[in-house]
C-alpha cells in the first residue's frame, strides 16, 4: 500500500475512536491487532490489547468523558507500511474539567487495515484526571 493509503488507514480508525464507532474501528484493524499503552504507571500499560480486549476496554474508559475525547491528528508521516502520528486529545471530562492531551501513536498497516498501535501521551495527566474523578465521585 501507498504511503498515503497507509495515512488514510490511520485517519479511519482515528476517526472511528473519535465517533465511538467501535464496529468500524474492529472493521479496520486486523484480527491481531496489538494495541500497546507505552506506559509504565497506569494500570495495564504495556500489555498488548487485542481486538477483543480493545472492544471491552476502551468503550469503558470513554465513560469518563462528557464529551469526547476526541484525536486532533496534527502530523502524519509514513514510510514502509508504518505512521507516525501526533495528535491533540481534546473533550470534556464528566466533572466539567478540560481535557488537553497530547499524543503520538506509531501504526504498523498490513494490507491496509491496522496491525499495530503504539500509543504515547501524557499518561500522569490521565492518572491525575482519573484520581480527581473518582475523589469526586466518591465525596
Amino acid at each position: 500500500m501507498s504511503a498515503a493509503g497507509d495515512k488514510a488507514a490511520v485517519e479511519a480508525v482515528i476517526d472511528a475512536l473519535n465517533e465511538q464507532d467501535f464496529d468500524r474501528f474492529k472493521a479496520l484493524v486486523s484480527e491481531d491487532l496489538a494495541w500497546t499503552q507505552q506506559s509504565i504507571a497506569l494500570p495495564g500499560a504495556g500489555v498488548p490489547m487485542d481486538v477483543e480486549m480493545v472492544l471491552e476496554t476502551v468503550p469503558k474508559a470513554m465513560t469518563l468523558w462528557s464529551d469526547g475525547p476526541r484525536i486532533r491528528i496534527t502530523q502524519m508521516i509514513a514510510e514502509g507500511g508504518w505512521v507516525a502520528m501526533e495528535g491533540r486529545g481534546e473533550g470534556t471530562f464528566i466533572d466539567g474539567e478540560p481535557y488537553e492531551n497530547r499524543y503520538a501513536f506509531v501504526f504498523e498497516v498490513v494490507s491496509g487495515r491496522i496491525r499495530t498501535m503504539r500509543e504515547y501521551a501524557d499518561t500522569l495527566y490521565i492518572g491525575n484526571s482519573i484520581a480527581r474523578i473518582t475523589d469526586k465521585a466518591e465525596s
